[in-house]
């Protein structure tokens, strides 16, 4: 009889905290997630003109309970013929405790167009980014700050930038179609406040697909003014 009551509370247990243990359990990606996996975003002005090609390739996955640590590298170039490379580099994103992460500014690089002067070499930091499994109309999400700086030999001033997100939120979910294909995303909006001297606000749009990532990206000035775009060209799983 108490072997019985045992059984059957452990299962009542198991039912009542079973979501908990799946959100823990299985994290959705916002990302390519399979060693080998590549995609390129191109970024252009508010001309239309590309003004610089991300290439993105996931270099390892390593796996711990219900952790995911994915490892990739990117290759910024100057245009989409990809003769000139400005600046590359590593990067992680990560699933820890069922909610998907990634480092601000490394999935959408500043559109640089091929004005970093030769040979500097860049260095990217940034806080990580949430994006929840299941993102709800309405909800508030994390901000953040990302830093860029710029080094070349002889030059003792460099560059350097700073970003900050705020006011991030869920829109909702979108269809949308680029020359990778057409994916169903999730809509997001934020505020970015930029410093280099200067200081300028924007405002990004931004929809990321499951499995996939960042699909498009639109940045307006604080007029309401499109500055620019990122979009998804190619993707290779």
């Amino acid at each position: 009889m108490q072997s019985k009551f045992m059984y059957y509370t452990l299962i009542f247990i198991c039912t009542l905290f079973s979501p908990f243990f799946l959100q823990a359990q299985n994290c959705v990606m916002y990302f390519p997630a399979q060693e080998g996996n590549e995609m390129e975003l191109t970024n252009y002005d508010a001309k239309n003109k590309v003004s610089g090609v991300v290439h993105h390739k996931i270099l390892s996955k390593s796996v711990s309970g219900s952790n995911v640590t994915i490892k990739a590298s990117f290759e910024n170039y100057k245009d989409e013929k990809k003769e000139e490379l400005i600046t590359s580099g590593d990067y992680e994103v990560k699933c820890e405790n069922g909610v998907f992460k990634f480092q601000f500014g490394t999935l959408s690089l500043p559109q640089s167009g091929g004005g970093m002067p030769e040979g500097m070499k860049m260095e990217l930091t940034g806080d990580f980014i949430e994006i929840p499994s299941n993102p709800q109309p309405g909800q508030t999400l994390n901000g953040g700050t990302m830093n860029l700086k710029g080094t070349m030999e002889g030059n003792p001033l460099g560059f350097k930038m700073s970003a900050t997100m705020s006011n991030r939120k869920v829109e909702g979910k979108e269809s949308v179609t680029t020359k990778a294909g057409t994916f169903e995303c999730f809509k997001f909006t934020y505020d970015v406040e930029t410093k280099v001297l200067i200081k300028f606000q924007s405002k990004v749009t931004e929809w990321y697909s499951p499995e996939v990532g960042l699909v498009k990206s639109e940045s307006y000035s604080n007029k309401g003014k499109l500055v620019g775009r990122t979009e998804l060209t190619m993707i290779k799983r």
